[in-house]
């Protein structure tokens, strides 16, 4: 099994307030704030959790218990607001990331005066994706008066940022040690489309990884050299409930992938990150060479085990 691969998440937001007249105050800045991804969401990437519909609504209340990754709702959640609008785009210089923005408006406020000091983003089933309490300009935790008739606005900024270094590794086959380095590839041309990712979820995105003779491994913005090549069809594997990592498994029969100079290397676009209901996604493609060459053979059956991680930047 190769184990490497690794795609980091991180979230932020920023409040505006809009008052009776219409005029619009951004009462801590137009900066954004981090806040917490919960364990939940990363299970949600990976489905070992269901993440139903996908990020659905944003909520505010008045708790001020720090946040932590194991919440689940806020503390004292007061009001909501569905998904609005939104973009997606890719970066396509360094780090390379992914990133959706979307806007909440909430309902105008009636009855009385509110403050609130804690906010948080949830998918469409109630999973708690982020949760962060209200800060000021220095990142100090505050609390925020929403008077009746106004309007609060949060706007949500959700990035995902492949790793771009090289991940190495050994693995003894018949005998033979053979070293692998795993690496992205077409990093500033990921395949994307679609707009915000309302169902965000980090899947198999094509349907087969290409073994191949003869290969070199190319610049993380390029592709690798190789002659002969073999599709195998892919298959996923999601971690155990709990868990931050999905497997991809590929296996040649005994008339694939019988190379006269071996298999040493492979390339597949095996993750990417859901955006719509249509299925469109944006993914990160993956170069691995293989060293020395796996030599099969027709009396040789082949099996491989790839697995990916989702960690917190």
């Amino acid at each position: 099994m190769i184990s490497g691969s690794s795609t980091g998440v991180e979230g932020h937001y920023k409040i505006a307030i809009k008052k009776p007249d219409g005029t619009i105050d951004k009462p801590f800045g137009d900066r954004w704030h981090k806040n917490v991804i919960t364990d939940q969401a990363l299970q949600g990437f990976m489905n070992t959790l269901d993440f139903g519909q996908g990020i659905s609504s944003c909520v505010v209340g008045t708790g001020n218990t720090t946040p932590t990754v194991a919440d689940t709702s806020l503390v004292a959640q007061a009001m909501s607001a569905g998904f609005g609008s939104g973009s997606s785009s890719i970066d396509p210089a360094p780090p390379y990331a992914y990133t959706g923005t979307c806007y909440f408006t909430f309902a105008a406020r009636t009855g009385t005066n509110i403050t609130l000091s804690e906010i948080g983003i949830k998918s469409s089933n109630g999973i708690m994706f982020s949760r962060a309490l209200i800060v000021d300009v220095g990142g100090n935790p505050t609390t925020l008066t929403l008077l009746v008739g106004e309007i609060l606005i949060v706007t949500y900024q959700f990035t995902m940022t492949p790793n771009i270094e090289d991940q190495t590794g050994t693995f003894v086959l018949n005998g033979t040690t053979h070293t692998w380095v795993l690496r992205p590839q077409n990093v500033n041309n990921t395949y994307y489309s679609g707009s915000w990712p309302t169902a965000p979820d980090l899947q198999q995105y094509s349907s087969q990884t290409y073994m191949c003779t003869d290969f070199v491994l190319g610049p993380i913005t390029s592709s690798p050299s190789h002659s002969a090549l073999q599709g195998l069809t892919q298959s996923r594997i999601d971690g155990p409930p709990g868990s931050y990592y999905r497997e991809f498994y590929v296996s040649a029969t005994i008339t694939q992938c019988n190379f006269t100079n071996g298999i040493s290397g492979w390339k597949s676009r095996s993750l990417g990150c859901h955006v719509d209901g249509s299925g469109s996604a944006t993914g990160w493609s993956y170069q691995c060479s293989i060293d020395p060459p796996i030599m099969k053979t027709a009396d040789d059956l082949f099996t491989m085990r790839y697995r990916t991680t989702i960690t917190r930047t």
